[in-house]
């Protein structure tokens, strides 16, 4: 798309959808100065985009967390959630809503897969269970990501060479890496095979170079909390994939490259439907994903200095993972795992509507009803708490 105008498509299977999604309408939501302004497609106004939309937009999963709610990548139907319904985002939802704003304003750019890291597992999640988005501008790739929890503070380039330390406004600092056994194709289950073959047979055939993205961060113990005294360490975030310009001659010690460009093209976006199919493996059917375990709701300070974090597990309001960061505090104190068990039953619905509102998300009352359903199924089945 190379002009500024109206993004129309159809999904009727979903109940929730507006007719039209346009710039100036995106614009207005996201807090931009000017909504009729006529933007140019460079890379200081990407990262106004970027920090505008993520400082606006709330993460959130907790659509994930009722099963019988039918999912959509669809930015018609998320611009609705976002607009109308004044919710949040989780990763393929808000990553899909900006691709489609970018390419409406004129941008090339595209939804890639990605692997997050795991780290009590001792890797990246085998199936992609996160996307992110790549933008090409002037002969450079930037990765940018406005609906995650722990990454990314800022516009990345990923045409700068590898290993060299990017740092963002905040100060916190990114590096793209190569691992030693770098080249892979992806390999999934006879079953969800099938069902991505039907969508795009490309998405598994192709040989592709894998690449991290580290981040600074401080050393932490077991349960999270920071090592003192304070000692900085880099941790894998994500992982990638981008498909070889050779698929019959692969290089060696491709480890040793410095230039991602030089072996690799842009891919193409992922598609819409490969992208709901993600979704849905990696949140409601792994009972190893986050989504999983616990609802998430988190909203960016405008500086992007601190996190607002509510989060728990879907029969347990908790402070884990994130360490010392406390959830929030309520009438009854403090929100965490030491809280009276019963209490909480009989008051999640209130909790978790103050919590809410607090980082902008409005959940009506048929929604709460409904997550007040599953929680109190999970609690009567389930007699531990999941193990990172």
């Amino acid at each position: 798309v190379s002009t500024q105008s109206t993004f129309f498509f159809f999904f009727v299977t979903q109940p929730m959808q507006t007719e039209s999604f346009t710039v100036p309408e995106y614009l207005s939501l996201i807090g931009w100065p000017d909504p009729s302004e006529k933007l140019s497609c460079d890379l200081e106004t990407l990262v106004r985009l970027h920090q505008n939309h993520s400082t606006s937009i709330p993460f959130e999963n907790f659509d994930l967390q009722v099963p019988h709610l039918k999912l959509s990548t669809d930015p018609l139907v998320v611009w609705a959630k976002v607009k109308d319904g004044k919710r949040g985002t989780y990763c393929f939802e808000g990553n899909s809503l900006f691709l489609a704003a970018l390419r409406l304003i004129g941008y090339e750019a595209v939804l890639i897969p990605v692997h997050t890291s795991r780290p009590l597992a001792g890797g990246f999640a085998e199936i992609p269970n996160h996307c992110s988005v790549l933008v090409s501008i002037d002969g450079q790739w930037i990765m940018v990501d406005v609906a995650t929890i722990d990454c990314l503070d800022g516009v990345l380039n990923l045409s700068e060479t590898l290993n060299s330390i990017q740092t963002m406004k905040n100060g916190v600092s990114y590096r793209f890496a190569v691992p030693s056994d770098p080249v892979k194709k992806y390999s999934f289950s006879d079953e969800l095979t099938k069902e991505m073959d039907q969508v795009d047979p490309s998405f598994l055939s192709l040989n592709c170079l894998t690449v991290t993205l580290l981040k600074e961060d401080i050393k932490r113990d077991e349960s999270f909390n920071p090592i003192i005294p304070l000692q900085k360490t880099w941790e894998n975030r994500f992982s990638f994939r981008l498909p070889l310009k050779d698929q019959s001659n692969i290089p060696e010690n491709l480890e040793k490259i410095s230039k991602l460009q030089d072996i690799v093209y842009l891919p193409k976006s992922l598609h819409p439907e490969i992208a709901l199919i993600l979704t849905e493996v990696t949140t409601r059917r792994d009972p190893k994903s986050h989504h999983f375990k616990q609802w998430v709701g988190m909203r960016y300070s405008k500086d992007r200095q601190w996190k607002y974090i509510i989060a728990g597990f879907r029969y347990i309001v908790t402070k884990r993972p994130y360490g010392e960061r406390i959830v929030k505090e309520y009438k009854q104190g403090f929100i965490d795992d030491k809280v009276n068990h019963e209490i909480l039953q009989k008051n999640f619905v209130e909790i978790l509507k103050h919590l809410t509102n607090d980082i902008g998300i409005k959940l009506d009352s048929e929604f709460l009803q409904n997550l007040n359903i599953e929680h109190n199924f999970i609690q009567r089945n389930i007699n531990h708490i999941w193990a990172f």
